[in-house]
């Protein structure tokens, strides 16, 4: 269920029995009834609220610069891991691995068909 509330300022989420829950008076949200799981389990609710605001303060640029530094970082663990299990493999054969990795082999084969013959990654 849409819903559309005429307020000014909304309420921020609060944490209820250990759970966050979103009052239903945020024009901007569109399935405000619905309680939001608590992001980690090891995280008590009171820091969780802390980080969540955190994120809140932050300009766009800001997370998508933190998303760029996590994709990066992602795909050089994968490419480690490559070199890890194909020590001896060239330059291109770790590429073309860490493509299967991250494409899929089907699209990777239909962009890269020099990797039919490389056998699992």
């Amino acid at each position: 269920m849409i819903r559309v509330l005429d307020r000014e300022t909304p309420e921020e989420p609060t944490i209820q029995s250990g759970c966050w829950s979103r009052k239903p008076t945020d024009a901007r949200t569109y399935n405000s009834d619905m309680p939001l799981a608590p992001l980690s389990a090891d995280t008590s609710p009171d820091i969780e609220q802390l980080q969540v605001e955190g994120w809140r303060r932050m300009s766009p640029a800001e997370k998508a610069a933190i998303v760029s530094g996590l994709t990066q970082a992602s795909y050089d663990l994968a490419l480690a891991g490559v070199r890890h299990r194909f020590p001896d493999a060239s330059a291109r054969e770790q590429f073309l691995r860490l493509a299967i990795i991250t494409l899929g082999r089907e699209l990777a084969t239909r962009v890269y068909p020099e990797i039919a013959p490389l056998g699992s990654a």
